[in-house]
Protein backbone atom coordinates (compact mmCIF):
# COMPACT_ATOMS: atom_id res chain seq x y z
CA UNK A 1 0.00 0.00 0.00
CA UNK A 2 0.88 3.54 -0.69
CA UNK A 3 0.31 6.31 1.92
CA UNK A 4 -1.29 9.20 1.65
CA UNK A 5 0.69 12.71 1.47
CA UNK A 6 1.53 15.82 -0.47
CA UNK A 7 4.23 15.93 -3.29
CA UNK A 8 7.01 19.15 -4.07
CA UNK A 9 8.93 19.03 -7.35
CA UNK A 10 11.54 22.03 -7.51
CA UNK A 11 12.91 21.92 -11.23
CA UNK A 12 16.51 23.58 -11.52
CA UNK A 13 17.22 26.01 -14.31
CA UNK A 14 20.39 27.61 -15.54
CA UNK A 15 19.56 30.22 -18.27
CA UNK A 16 23.67 29.76 -19.31
CA UNK A 17 23.69 26.01 -19.00
CA UNK A 18 24.73 26.02 -22.63
CA UNK A 19 27.91 27.43 -21.92
CA UNK A 20 29.14 26.07 -18.14
CA UNK A 21 30.49 22.59 -18.01
CA UNK A 22 29.47 22.90 -14.25
CA UNK A 23 28.54 25.00 -11.33
CA UNK A 24 29.30 24.77 -7.58
CA UNK A 25 26.60 22.79 -5.49
CA UNK A 26 23.47 24.77 -4.44
CA UNK A 27 21.08 24.35 -1.64
CA UNK A 28 17.26 24.75 -1.12
CA UNK A 29 14.77 24.58 1.79
CA UNK A 30 11.05 25.00 2.60
CA UNK A 31 9.81 28.04 4.51
CA UNK A 32 6.02 28.48 5.71
CA UNK A 33 4.58 31.80 4.00
CA UNK A 34 1.48 34.20 5.03
CA UNK A 35 0.88 36.52 2.03
CA UNK A 36 3.31 37.00 -0.17
CA UNK A 37 6.32 37.08 2.59
CA UNK A 38 7.63 33.38 4.40
CA UNK A 39 6.94 33.76 8.32
CA UNK A 40 10.20 33.49 9.04
CA UNK A 41 13.94 33.19 7.97
CA UNK A 42 14.34 29.93 9.37
CA UNK A 43 13.46 26.92 7.29
CA UNK A 44 10.99 23.98 8.00
CA UNK A 45 12.62 21.53 10.10
CA UNK A 46 14.89 18.82 7.79
CA UNK A 47 14.11 20.25 4.03
CA UNK A 48 17.77 21.56 3.63
CA UNK A 49 18.97 19.65 0.36
CA UNK A 50 21.89 20.13 -1.86
CA UNK A 51 21.65 19.80 -5.54
CA UNK A 52 25.12 18.76 -7.16
CA UNK A 53 25.87 19.53 -10.74
CA UNK A 54 24.17 17.73 -13.18
CA UNK A 55 20.90 17.35 -10.97
CA UNK A 56 18.45 19.18 -12.16
CA UNK A 57 15.46 18.06 -9.45
CA UNK A 58 14.68 18.54 -5.53
CA UNK A 59 11.68 16.22 -4.36
CA UNK A 60 9.85 16.65 -0.72
CA UNK A 61 7.12 14.34 0.62
CA UNK A 62 4.99 15.16 3.39
CA UNK A 63 2.89 12.72 4.78
CA UNK A 64 -0.75 14.48 6.32
CA UNK A 65 -0.15 14.41 9.81
CA UNK A 66 3.01 15.83 9.15
CA UNK A 67 1.89 19.37 7.57
CA UNK A 68 1.36 22.11 10.21
CA UNK A 69 -0.13 24.49 7.39
CA UNK A 70 -1.84 23.74 4.30
CA UNK A 71 0.55 22.46 1.75
CA UNK A 72 0.41 25.90 -0.74
CA UNK A 73 1.81 27.72 2.66
CA UNK A 74 4.90 26.05 2.07
CA UNK A 75 7.30 27.94 -0.52
CA UNK A 76 11.06 26.99 -2.09
CA UNK A 77 13.43 28.94 -1.76
CA UNK A 78 16.93 28.97 -2.83
CA UNK A 79 19.44 29.53 0.23
CA UNK A 80 23.05 29.95 1.36
CA UNK A 81 25.19 28.19 3.96
CA UNK A 82 27.62 30.28 5.84
CA UNK A 83 30.08 28.88 6.14
CA UNK A 84 30.18 26.33 3.90
CA UNK A 85 29.67 22.31 4.62
CA UNK A 86 31.29 19.05 3.68
CA UNK A 87 30.20 15.87 2.56
CA UNK A 88 29.41 14.23 6.04
CA UNK A 89 26.94 16.51 6.62
CA UNK A 90 24.97 15.55 3.64
CA UNK A 91 23.49 12.06 2.78
CA UNK A 92 22.65 9.56 -0.41
CA UNK A 93 19.43 11.17 -0.92
CA UNK A 94 20.97 14.89 -0.65
CA UNK A 95 19.17 15.82 2.81
CA UNK A 96 21.54 17.85 4.89
CA UNK A 97 21.71 18.09 8.65
CA UNK A 98 23.08 21.26 9.42
CA UNK A 99 26.05 21.71 11.63
CA UNK A 100 26.16 23.90 14.63
CA UNK A 101 26.92 27.30 13.72
CA UNK A 102 25.97 27.07 9.96
CA UNK A 103 23.92 29.33 9.02
CA UNK A 104 20.53 28.75 6.63
CA UNK A 105 19.78 32.14 4.32
CA UNK A 106 17.22 32.17 1.85
CA UNK A 107 17.73 34.44 -0.97
CA UNK A 108 14.38 36.62 -1.70
CA UNK A 109 12.67 36.91 -5.25
CA UNK A 110 15.04 38.27 -7.27
CA UNK A 111 18.17 38.21 -4.65
CA UNK A 112 21.34 37.68 -6.07
CA UNK A 113 22.72 34.21 -5.89
CA UNK A 114 27.12 34.36 -5.51
CA UNK A 115 28.62 31.27 -6.98
CA UNK A 116 31.86 29.40 -8.61
CA UNK A 117 31.45 27.61 -11.85
CA UNK A 118 33.51 26.23 -15.33
CA UNK A 119 33.14 27.55 -18.15
CA UNK A 120 33.13 25.57 -21.67
CA UNK A 121 36.39 25.09 -22.40
CA UNK A 122 37.16 27.04 -19.98
CA UNK A 123 38.77 27.17 -16.00
CA UNK A 124 36.95 27.56 -12.67
CA UNK A 125 36.66 30.30 -11.18
CA UNK A 126 34.45 32.40 -8.54
CA UNK A 127 31.98 35.24 -8.52
CA UNK A 128 29.49 34.67 -11.15
CA UNK A 129 26.00 36.29 -10.02
CA UNK A 130 22.99 34.63 -10.83
CA UNK A 131 19.54 36.39 -10.06
CA UNK A 132 16.99 33.80 -8.56
CA UNK A 133 13.50 33.68 -9.62
CA UNK A 134 11.09 31.57 -8.34
CA UNK A 135 8.18 30.23 -10.46
CA UNK A 136 5.45 28.37 -8.37
CA UNK A 137 3.46 25.46 -9.91
CA UNK A 138 -0.47 25.01 -9.67
CA UNK A 139 -1.52 22.36 -7.08
CA UNK A 140 -3.46 19.58 -7.94
CA UNK A 141 -5.84 17.84 -5.86
CA UNK A 142 -7.35 15.62 -7.67
CA UNK A 143 -5.70 12.26 -5.53
CA UNK A 144 -2.55 13.61 -6.53
CA UNK A 145 -1.90 16.50 -4.44
CA UNK A 146 1.49 17.45 -5.90
CA UNK A 147 3.08 20.42 -6.98
CA UNK A 148 6.40 21.40 -9.25
CA UNK A 149 7.81 24.67 -8.73
CA UNK A 150 10.74 26.14 -11.13
CA UNK A 151 13.56 27.97 -9.90
CA UNK A 152 15.91 30.17 -12.46
CA UNK A 153 19.12 31.18 -11.60
CA UNK A 154 19.84 33.60 -14.91
CA UNK A 155 22.88 35.53 -15.76
CA UNK A 156 22.69 38.28 -18.39
CA UNK A 157 22.82 37.51 -21.66
CA UNK A 158 21.59 37.22 -25.31
CA UNK A 159 18.63 35.43 -25.52
CA UNK A 160 17.92 33.72 -28.39
CA UNK A 161 14.36 32.67 -29.60
CA UNK A 162 12.93 31.12 -32.47
CA UNK A 163 8.88 31.71 -33.78
CA UNK A 164 7.12 31.81 -36.80
CA UNK A 165 6.33 35.06 -38.67
CA UNK A 166 3.28 35.95 -36.39
CA UNK A 167 5.23 35.04 -33.11
CA UNK A 168 3.99 32.28 -32.29
CA UNK A 169 6.95 29.76 -30.45
CA UNK A 170 8.79 27.11 -33.01
CA UNK A 171 10.36 24.05 -31.23
CA UNK A 172 12.75 21.78 -32.75
CA UNK A 173 15.02 24.33 -34.65
CA UNK A 174 18.43 23.51 -34.87
CA UNK A 175 21.33 26.22 -34.86
CA UNK A 176 25.51 26.26 -34.99
CA UNK A 177 26.80 29.50 -33.27
CA UNK A 178 30.16 29.80 -33.81
CA UNK A 179 32.86 32.83 -33.53
CA UNK A 180 34.95 34.63 -35.86
CA UNK A 181 37.49 31.69 -36.32
CA UNK A 182 34.10 29.63 -37.20
CA UNK A 183 34.79 27.35 -34.06
CA UNK A 184 31.58 26.33 -32.33
CA UNK A 185 30.89 28.34 -29.41
CA UNK A 186 30.00 26.26 -25.83
CA UNK A 187 27.90 23.74 -27.22
CA UNK A 188 27.99 22.27 -30.81
CA UNK A 189 24.26 22.83 -31.44
CA UNK A 190 21.53 24.31 -30.11
CA UNK A 191 17.46 23.31 -30.56
CA UNK A 192 14.57 25.43 -29.66
CA UNK A 193 12.22 24.18 -26.81
CA UNK A 194 8.61 24.59 -26.94
CA UNK A 195 8.91 28.22 -25.50
CA UNK A 196 11.07 28.53 -28.72
CA UNK A 197 14.05 29.70 -26.93
CA UNK A 198 17.21 28.27 -28.60
CA UNK A 199 19.82 29.74 -25.91
CA UNK A 200 21.09 32.55 -23.49
CA UNK A 201 24.30 32.59 -24.98
CA UNK A 202 26.79 34.75 -22.31
CA UNK A 203 29.34 36.00 -25.08
CA UNK A 204 32.33 37.99 -24.41
CA UNK A 205 33.25 41.03 -26.56
CA UNK A 206 33.89 39.54 -30.30
CA UNK A 207 31.84 38.65 -33.82
CA UNK A 208 29.88 35.42 -33.80
CA UNK A 209 27.47 33.69 -36.56
CA UNK A 210 24.34 31.68 -35.81
CA UNK A 211 22.96 29.54 -38.60
CA UNK A 212 19.75 27.24 -38.97
CA UNK A 213 20.57 24.20 -39.98
CA UNK A 214 17.65 22.47 -39.41
CA UNK A 215 13.71 24.13 -39.12
CA UNK A 216 10.70 22.72 -37.79
CA UNK A 217 8.75 20.32 -40.48
CA UNK A 218 6.56 22.18 -42.16
CA UNK A 219 8.55 25.72 -42.32
CA UNK A 220 11.72 27.28 -44.51
CA UNK A 221 14.80 27.91 -42.30
CA UNK A 222 17.07 31.28 -42.33
CA UNK A 223 18.81 30.97 -45.62
CA UNK A 224 21.66 33.15 -44.32
CA UNK A 225 23.36 32.94 -41.16
CA UNK A 226 22.90 36.00 -38.24
CA UNK A 227 25.83 38.04 -37.43
CA UNK A 228 26.14 38.43 -34.06
CA UNK A 229 28.37 41.43 -33.04
CA UNK A 230 28.75 42.16 -29.19
CA UNK A 231 30.89 44.98 -28.38
CA UNK A 232 33.18 46.73 -25.49
CA UNK A 233 30.52 47.59 -23.35
CA UNK A 234 27.91 44.42 -23.67
CA UNK A 235 25.97 46.45 -26.77
CA UNK A 236 24.56 43.91 -29.34
CA UNK A 237 24.05 44.31 -33.09
CA UNK A 238 23.46 41.97 -35.72
CA UNK A 239 23.35 41.64 -39.35
CA UNK A 240 20.13 39.79 -41.21
CA UNK A 241 16.88 39.68 -43.11
CA UNK A 242 15.09 42.38 -40.99
CA UNK A 243 12.12 40.85 -42.07
CA UNK A 244 12.73 37.41 -40.32
CA UNK A 245 15.06 38.59 -37.57
CA UNK A 246 14.59 40.93 -34.73
CA UNK A 247 16.73 42.16 -32.11
CA UNK A 248 15.61 43.73 -29.28
CA UNK A 249 18.35 45.30 -26.50
CA UNK A 250 17.94 45.21 -22.83
CA UNK A 251 14.42 43.62 -23.05
CA UNK A 252 12.71 44.81 -19.91
CA UNK A 253 10.86 41.49 -19.26
CA UNK A 254 13.70 39.58 -18.59
CA UNK A 255 16.63 41.31 -17.55
CA UNK A 256 18.86 40.13 -20.84
CA UNK A 257 21.35 42.18 -22.25
CA UNK A 258 19.16 41.40 -25.35
CA UNK A 259 16.82 39.63 -27.33
CA UNK A 260 17.35 37.91 -30.69
CA UNK A 261 14.11 36.22 -32.48
CA UNK A 262 14.84 34.33 -36.02
CA UNK A 263 11.29 33.76 -37.14
CA UNK A 264 10.84 31.15 -39.75
CA UNK A 265 8.18 30.76 -42.63
CA UNK A 266 6.17 28.37 -43.36
CA UNK A 267 6.09 26.71 -46.25
CA UNK A 268 3.78 23.94 -48.73
CA UNK A 269 5.63 21.05 -51.08
CA UNK A 270 2.64 19.99 -54.29
CA UNK A 271 3.98 18.19 -56.92
CA UNK A 272 1.70 18.38 -60.19
CA UNK A 273 1.35 16.38 -63.85
CA UNK A 274 0.41 18.43 -66.92
CA UNK A 275 -0.06 17.69 -70.02
CA UNK A 276 -0.74 19.46 -73.48
CA UNK A 277 -1.54 22.77 -73.82
CA UNK A 278 -4.81 24.45 -73.24
CA UNK A 279 -5.21 26.37 -76.82
CA UNK A 280 -7.54 28.51 -75.12
CA UNK A 281 -5.70 29.30 -72.00
CA UNK A 282 -2.37 28.57 -73.12
CA UNK A 283 -1.94 27.17 -69.76
CA UNK A 284 -0.76 22.83 -69.05
CA UNK A 285 -4.04 20.72 -68.56
CA UNK A 286 -3.80 18.57 -65.85
CA UNK A 287 -3.20 14.83 -65.51
CA UNK A 288 -5.58 12.97 -63.69
CA UNK A 289 -4.86 9.13 -63.25
CA UNK A 290 -0.95 9.01 -63.40
CA UNK A 291 0.87 6.87 -61.13
CA UNK A 292 3.54 6.86 -58.68
CA UNK A 293 5.83 5.25 -56.45
CA UNK A 294 8.40 7.03 -53.88
CA UNK A 295 11.14 5.70 -52.92
CA UNK A 296 13.99 6.71 -50.52
CA UNK A 297 17.91 7.22 -51.51
CA UNK A 298 19.81 4.96 -49.63
CA UNK A 299 23.66 4.25 -48.96
CA UNK A 300 24.98 0.88 -50.18
CA UNK A 301 27.48 -0.65 -48.67
CA UNK A 302 30.35 0.81 -50.59
CA UNK A 303 28.95 4.11 -49.47
CA UNK A 304 27.41 4.93 -52.92
CA UNK A 305 23.90 6.98 -52.56
CA UNK A 306 21.55 4.95 -54.56
CA UNK A 307 17.24 4.56 -54.85
CA UNK A 308 16.27 2.22 -52.73
CA UNK A 309 14.89 -1.12 -53.86
CA UNK A 310 11.03 -1.26 -52.59
CA UNK A 311 9.22 2.08 -52.33
CA UNK A 312 8.08 3.46 -49.16
CA UNK A 313 5.15 2.20 -47.27
CA UNK A 314 1.87 3.57 -48.27
CA UNK A 315 4.01 5.23 -51.29
CA UNK A 316 3.42 2.80 -53.64
CA UNK A 317 0.48 4.05 -55.37
CA UNK A 318 0.42 7.38 -55.43
CA UNK A 319 -2.57 9.17 -58.23
CA UNK A 320 -2.99 12.31 -59.13
CA UNK A 321 -6.33 13.68 -58.75
CA UNK A 322 -8.24 16.48 -61.03
CA UNK A 323 -6.32 19.07 -60.40
CA UNK A 324 -2.89 16.71 -61.26
CA UNK A 325 -1.69 17.05 -57.70
CA UNK A 326 0.57 13.61 -56.78
CA UNK A 327 -0.77 13.14 -53.31
CA UNK A 328 0.97 12.57 -50.03
CA UNK A 329 4.25 14.48 -51.14
CA UNK A 330 3.90 17.54 -48.79
CA UNK A 331 5.78 19.03 -45.86
CA UNK A 332 3.42 16.84 -43.34
CA UNK A 333 4.23 13.77 -44.93
CA UNK A 334 7.74 14.13 -45.92
CA UNK A 335 10.96 14.54 -43.52
CA UNK A 336 14.07 15.79 -44.72
CA UNK A 337 15.74 13.65 -47.09
CA UNK A 338 16.60 12.70 -50.71
CA UNK A 339 13.57 10.59 -52.80
CA UNK A 340 12.89 8.93 -56.32
CA UNK A 341 9.39 9.78 -57.78
CA UNK A 342 8.94 7.10 -60.42
CA UNK A 343 5.92 7.16 -62.94
CA UNK A 344 4.64 3.56 -63.09
CA UNK A 345 1.45 4.57 -65.18
CA UNK A 346 0.81 7.27 -67.26
CA UNK A 347 -2.10 9.14 -68.58
CA UNK A 348 -3.86 7.62 -71.91
CA UNK A 349 -2.26 8.62 -74.85
CA UNK A 350 0.81 10.35 -73.35
CA UNK A 351 4.24 8.62 -72.72
CA UNK A 352 5.43 7.85 -69.54
CA UNK A 353 8.06 9.65 -67.78
CA UNK A 354 11.34 7.95 -68.81
CA UNK A 355 13.69 8.97 -65.96
CA UNK A 356 12.92 9.65 -61.94
CA UNK A 357 13.01 12.69 -60.15
CA UNK A 358 14.99 12.56 -57.97
CA UNK A 359 14.36 15.59 -55.46
CA UNK A 360 15.60 16.78 -51.61
CA UNK A 361 13.80 18.50 -49.19
CA UNK A 362 16.81 20.08 -47.12
CA UNK A 363 17.26 20.29 -43.49
CA UNK A 364 16.45 23.91 -43.65
CA UNK A 365 12.75 23.03 -45.44
CA UNK A 366 13.87 24.15 -48.54
CA UNK A 367 13.28 21.93 -51.69
CA UNK A 368 15.78 21.37 -54.46
CA UNK A 369 15.51 19.13 -58.05
CA UNK A 370 18.17 16.93 -58.31
CA UNK A 371 17.79 15.28 -61.78
CA UNK A 372 19.90 17.21 -64.23
CA UNK A 373 18.25 19.54 -67.06
CA UNK A 374 14.95 19.37 -64.94
CA UNK A 375 15.45 22.44 -62.18
CA UNK A 376 13.03 24.21 -64.17
CA UNK A 377 10.82 22.27 -63.25
CA UNK A 378 10.69 23.95 -59.66
CA UNK A 379 8.77 27.10 -58.93
CA UNK A 380 8.91 28.80 -55.71
CA UNK A 381 6.96 31.40 -54.57
CA UNK A 382 6.79 33.87 -51.58
CA UNK A 383 3.02 34.99 -50.35
CA UNK A 384 4.35 38.73 -49.10
CA UNK A 385 0.47 39.10 -46.85
CA UNK A 386 1.08 35.67 -45.27
CA UNK A 387 4.88 34.39 -46.04
CA UNK A 388 3.86 31.37 -46.92
CA UNK A 389 6.57 29.50 -49.15
CA UNK A 390 5.40 27.43 -51.73
CA UNK A 391 7.20 25.01 -53.71
CA UNK A 392 6.01 23.48 -56.07
CA UNK A 393 6.94 20.79 -58.97
CA UNK A 394 5.23 20.52 -62.42
CA UNK A 395 6.14 17.70 -64.09
CA UNK A 396 5.18 17.80 -68.03
CA UNK A 397 4.52 14.68 -70.21
CA UNK A 398 4.98 15.37 -74.06
CA UNK A 399 1.29 13.72 -75.65
CA UNK A 400 2.02 10.68 -77.67
CA UNK A 401 0.98 11.44 -81.53
CA UNK A 402 -0.85 9.11 -83.56
CA UNK A 403 0.69 8.85 -86.60
CA UNK A 404 0.44 6.81 -89.85
CA UNK A 405 2.46 6.88 -92.91
CA UNK A 406 0.76 6.76 -96.88
CA UNK A 407 3.22 5.50 -99.59
CA UNK A 408 2.51 7.84 -102.77
CA UNK A 409 3.94 8.57 -106.59
CA UNK A 410 5.91 11.90 -106.33
CA UNK A 411 4.51 13.16 -109.14
CA UNK A 412 0.87 12.43 -108.17
CA UNK A 413 1.45 13.16 -104.64
CA UNK A 414 -2.70 13.33 -103.40
CA UNK A 415 -3.64 10.33 -105.92
CA UNK A 416 -3.98 6.67 -105.63
CA UNK A 417 -2.03 4.88 -102.94
CA UNK A 418 1.10 2.85 -103.76
CA UNK A 419 1.26 -0.92 -102.27
CA UNK A 420 4.06 -3.59 -101.82
CA UNK A 421 6.78 -1.35 -100.20
CA UNK A 422 8.04 -2.32 -97.06
CA UNK A 423 9.92 -0.36 -94.52
CA UNK A 424 11.16 -0.82 -90.91
CA UNK A 425 10.27 2.16 -88.02
CA UNK A 426 13.43 2.90 -85.64
CA UNK A 427 13.87 5.10 -82.78
CA UNK A 428 16.64 7.14 -82.87
CA UNK A 429 19.21 9.12 -80.53
CA UNK A 430 20.97 11.65 -81.94
CA UNK A 431 23.38 12.05 -79.09
CA UNK A 432 24.50 8.76 -79.50
CA UNK A 433 23.44 8.71 -83.75
CA UNK A 434 22.10 4.96 -82.70
CA UNK A 435 18.75 3.65 -84.06
CA UNK A 436 16.50 0.98 -82.24
CA UNK A 437 14.07 -1.44 -84.21
CA UNK A 438 10.53 -0.58 -82.72
CA UNK A 439 8.30 -2.00 -85.67
CA UNK A 440 9.33 -4.20 -88.48
CA UNK A 441 7.90 -5.59 -91.60
CA UNK A 442 5.59 -2.57 -92.47
CA UNK A 443 3.85 -3.32 -95.98
CA UNK A 444 1.96 -0.46 -97.86
CA UNK A 445 -1.50 -1.99 -98.48
CA UNK A 446 -3.57 -1.43 -101.44
CA UNK A 447 -4.97 2.03 -100.39
CA UNK A 448 -0.42 2.63 -99.47
CA UNK A 449 -1.04 3.11 -96.37
CA UNK A 450 1.53 1.09 -94.40
CA UNK A 451 0.34 -1.71 -92.35
CA UNK A 452 1.51 -4.75 -89.85
CA UNK A 453 -0.05 -7.60 -91.20
CA UNK A 454 0.16 -7.20 -95.63
CA UNK A 455 -2.46 -9.29 -96.03
CA UNK A 456 -4.78 -8.07 -93.26
CA UNK A 457 -4.01 -4.87 -94.97
CA UNK A 458 -5.17 -3.06 -91.68
CA UNK A 459 -3.88 0.25 -91.42
CA UNK A 460 -1.29 0.69 -88.58
CA UNK A 461 -1.67 3.83 -86.25
CA UNK A 462 1.83 4.47 -84.40
CA UNK A 463 1.52 5.93 -80.92
CA UNK A 464 4.90 7.67 -81.18
CA UNK A 465 6.57 10.17 -78.19
CA UNK A 466 8.24 13.07 -78.63
CA UNK A 467 11.67 12.19 -80.01
CA UNK A 468 13.27 11.30 -83.56
CA UNK A 469 12.26 8.55 -85.49
CA UNK A 470 13.73 6.93 -88.82
CA UNK A 471 11.44 5.42 -90.95
CA UNK A 472 13.45 2.80 -93.92
CA UNK A 473 12.47 1.56 -97.02
CA UNK A 474 13.84 -2.00 -97.51
CA UNK A 475 11.86 -2.68 -100.25
CA UNK A 476 9.87 -0.10 -103.24
CA UNK A 477 7.04 -0.59 -104.65
CA UNK A 478 7.47 -2.47 -108.66
CA UNK A 479 8.03 -0.18 -111.14
CA UNK A 480 9.98 2.48 -108.23
CA UNK A 481 13.05 3.46 -106.84
CA UNK A 482 13.86 2.51 -103.47
CA UNK A 483 14.17 5.33 -100.91
CA UNK A 484 18.02 6.03 -99.85
CA UNK A 485 19.12 6.22 -96.21
CA UNK A 486 16.46 7.10 -93.71
CA UNK A 487 13.33 8.74 -93.62
CA UNK A 488 13.29 11.45 -90.88
CA UNK A 489 10.42 11.76 -88.70
CA UNK A 490 10.37 14.31 -85.50
CA UNK A 491 7.71 14.19 -83.31
CA UNK A 492 8.09 17.73 -81.23
CA UNK A 493 7.54 18.62 -77.69
CA UNK A 494 4.93 20.96 -76.64
CA UNK A 495 5.48 23.97 -77.73
CA UNK A 496 8.76 23.20 -79.52
CA UNK A 497 7.77 22.38 -82.70
CA UNK A 498 9.07 25.15 -85.38
CA UNK A 499 6.33 27.42 -87.26
CA UNK A 500 3.18 26.79 -88.18
CA UNK A 501 4.04 22.88 -87.53
CA UNK A 502 1.57 20.70 -86.07
CA UNK A 503 3.50 18.99 -84.14
CA UNK A 504 4.67 16.17 -86.53
CA UNK A 505 7.79 16.84 -89.49
CA UNK A 506 9.54 14.53 -91.71
CA UNK A 507 11.86 14.54 -94.32
CA UNK A 508 11.90 12.11 -96.92
CA UNK A 509 14.86 13.25 -98.89
CA UNK A 510 13.19 15.12 -101.45
CA UNK A 511 11.62 18.65 -101.77
CA UNK A 512 8.13 16.86 -101.76
CA UNK A 513 7.03 17.39 -98.21
CA UNK A 514 7.77 21.14 -98.06
CA UNK A 515 6.79 21.81 -101.38
CA UNK A 516 3.08 19.88 -101.49
CA UNK A 517 0.65 21.42 -99.17
CA UNK A 518 -0.99 18.46 -97.34
CA UNK A 519 1.92 16.49 -97.43
CA UNK A 520 0.98 16.40 -93.56
CA UNK A 521 -2.29 16.41 -92.45
CA UNK A 522 -4.14 15.30 -89.31
CA UNK A 523 -7.96 14.40 -89.30
CA UNK A 524 -10.65 14.64 -86.10
CA UNK A 525 -9.41 11.55 -84.23
CA UNK A 526 -5.69 13.57 -83.93
CA UNK A 527 -3.85 11.35 -86.89
CA UNK A 528 -1.34 12.19 -88.58
CA UNK A 529 -0.84 10.90 -91.92
CA UNK A 530 2.35 11.70 -93.56
CA UNK A 531 2.87 10.99 -97.55
CA UNK A 532 6.17 9.13 -98.49
CA UNK A 533 6.88 9.61 -101.78
CA UNK A 534 8.69 7.00 -104.30
CA UNK A 535 9.79 8.35 -107.94
CA UNK A 536 8.58 6.02 -110.33
CA UNK A 537 11.24 4.01 -113.03
CA UNK A 538 13.47 1.28 -112.81
CA UNK A 539 16.84 0.97 -111.28
CA UNK A 540 19.18 1.06 -114.57
CA UNK A 541 22.88 -0.27 -114.31
CA UNK A 542 25.56 2.26 -113.94
CA UNK A 543 26.11 4.39 -117.07
CA UNK A 544 29.67 5.66 -116.06
CA UNK A 545 31.18 2.33 -117.68
CA UNK A 546 34.05 2.15 -120.16
CA UNK A 547 31.40 2.62 -123.01
CA UNK A 548 32.16 1.86 -127.17
CA UNK A 549 35.10 4.06 -126.52
CA UNK A 550 37.08 1.80 -125.01
CA UNK A 551 36.04 -1.26 -127.56
CA UNK A 552 37.22 1.03 -130.71
CA UNK A 553 40.49 1.41 -129.10
CA UNK A 554 40.68 -2.19 -128.61
CA UNK A 555 40.01 -2.50 -131.90
CA UNK A 556 42.37 -0.29 -133.70
CA UNK A 557 45.23 -1.97 -131.27
CA UNK A 558 44.24 -5.12 -132.80
CA UNK A 559 44.37 -4.43 -136.43
CA UNK A 560 47.78 -2.17 -135.85
CA UNK A 561 49.13 -5.58 -134.44
CA UNK A 562 47.98 -7.55 -137.57
CA UNK A 563 49.91 -4.81 -139.68
CA UNK A 564 52.96 -5.47 -138.33
CA UNK A 565 53.31 -9.05 -138.12
CA UNK A 566 52.17 -9.36 -141.56
CA UNK A 567 55.22 -7.05 -142.50
CA UNK A 568 57.25 -9.19 -141.10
Amino acid sequence: SNQKGWGLTVNKVWTDKDFMESHDDIYFALYLKEGEDIISAQPVEGTVRRLQNGETEVYYFFLNQELVRPFSDYVVREVVLTPGIDDSAVDADGVVTVPDGVTVTPIAPDGILRIGGTPVGGEHKDGYEYTVTYIPGEQTTQNENVRRDQVVNSIPGIEMYKTDVEGAPLAGADFTLKDSNGDDVAAGLYTSDSTGLITIATLPKGAYTLEETKAPRGYVGLSVPVTITVGEDSSVSINAPPDLVTLVENPPDSGMTARITVKNRTSSFTVRKVGETDPDTGNRVALKGVHFALYRQVRDTSGNYRKDYAPMTGFESLITDDNGIVPRINMNELVPGTYYLTETKAAEGYDILPDDLCFTIGRDGAVTINSTGHQSWLETTTDASTGLVSYRITIPNDEQKKVSFKKVDNSVPHGPGLPGAKFDLYSYDEETDTETLIHSDLVSNAEGMLAEHAEGGDITVFQLAAGTYHLRETEAPAGYKEIEGPIEVIVHRLGEAPGNSLGVDYDDGTSFPTSVEGAVSVDDEGVFTLLISNSSGAVLPDSGGPGTGAIRLIGVMLVAGAVVIMKR
